[in-house]
């Protein structure tokens, strides 16, 4: 998951260099870096179920990852299958269905804190869940990208 969604986004800076696209190409520039730095642990995990007839992936929430990751990673995941630029091989992908349940894991040391849902960051403070160290320096003040700069954006182009 982490790897395919590490390629799309270099895929999108790539095309939205060629049309340079500077908004486009830095809010993908922006993902590639905030997708590496969750890296493999910072990827939500997902249980096998069925949506009807049809087998589904249930993606469940991280406990410690700022909500907008999962808005982020729906748009990143969904644009894939539907943009003619991504070649469609191998078998076919399990469609991903969104659930409530929230999975529970030991984050990556040295994110930013923007990374991190701010109730979690409480309870680091207080002792109530086994702290990790955070991004110092500049990479402290890396923020999460903005679906809606681009999405506004290209609704005004």
């Amino acid at each position: 998951k982490l790897k395919r969604r590490m390629q799309i986004c270099s895929i999108m800076m790539e095309k939205n260099e060629a049309r340079n696209d500077e908004k486009e190409l830095l809010f993908w520039a922006g993902m590639l870096v905030a997708t590496e730095k969750l890296g493999k642990e910072g990827m939500s995990s997902e249980d096998e179920g069925f949506s009807g007839q049809e087998k589904v992936k249930l993606v469940k929430d991280l406990d410690f990852r700022h909500p907008e990751f999962r808005v982020l990673f729906e748009f990143l995941d969904k644009l894939r299958p539907s943009n003619p630029f991504f070649n469609q091989a191998g078998r076919k992908a399990i469609p991903r269905v969104l659930c409530d349940t929230i999975s529970k894991r030991e984050p990556p040391s040295n994110l930013p804190p923007a990374f991190y849902r701010p109730e979690y960051l409480e309870k680091m403070n207080k002792g109530q869940v086994q702290k990790v160290a955070l991004a110092m320096g500049i990479d402290a003040e890396y923020s999460i990208p903005r679906l809606a700069d681009i999405l506004c954006y290209a609704v005004l182009v």
